[in-house]
């Protein structure tokens, strides 16, 4: 198995137990606010840490979407394109999709370092440091950008590196 398969495999492994630990978390502490809500006991905490572990099963969830095709695409703009050349436009398609997750994963990291760490800004009850949740930003963007990688931009590049794209029966069409 070669050593790429193995990362990605494990990284697979990795979110879908993050996943799987982020909603049991999730359930328990709604599951707590419900019943506590009830029985008298103070729940002020449980909105805030559901807000921020749901923020951060969306981010971890978003790049097993990414993997699996389940993004919104526009592929009207694929279609328009004679052919030949609509696996090129999707592989253009792609790189601008990478870039953009690159760069709000930079920005989003320039925020956290410059804005959010320097003002010492902390969450309303828990007390917590602002850039720890501003870092399920990062997270999530820097997973949809290896997915998108891994699951697009591979095998696109593949395809247009064996010339698969430019069939005979393709190029005749057009």
């Amino acid at each position: 198995m070669p050593l790429s398969r193995m990362i990605f495999n494990g990284l697979n492994s990795i979110e879908k137990l993050i996943g799987g630990i982020l909603v049991c978390a999730l359930f328990i502490i709604l599951l707590y606010q419900t019943f506590g809500r009830n029985f008298g006991l103070t729940t002020t905490w449980t909105d805030e840490a559901s807000r921020y572990l749901f923020v951060l099963l969306v981010y971890v969830g978003a790049g097993l979407a990414m993997l699996l095709g389940k993004h919104i695409k526009i592929d009207i703009m694929i279609c328009i394109w004679p052919k030949p050349l609509r696996k090129h436009m999707e592989f253009l398609g792609v790189i601008l999709g990478v870039l953009f997750c690159g760069y709000v994963c930079y920005q989003t990291l320039m925020y956290n370092i410059n804005v959010v760490n320097v003002t010492g800004r902390l969450s309303p009850i828990l007390g917590l440091k602002m850039s720890i949740p501003y870092t399920s930003v990062i997270i999530g963007y820097l997973l949809m950008c290896v997915r998108l990688i891994q699951a697009e931009l591979i095998p696109l590049y593949k395809l247009l590196i064996t010339k698969k794209d430019l069939t005979s029966d393709e190029g005749s069409e057009n």
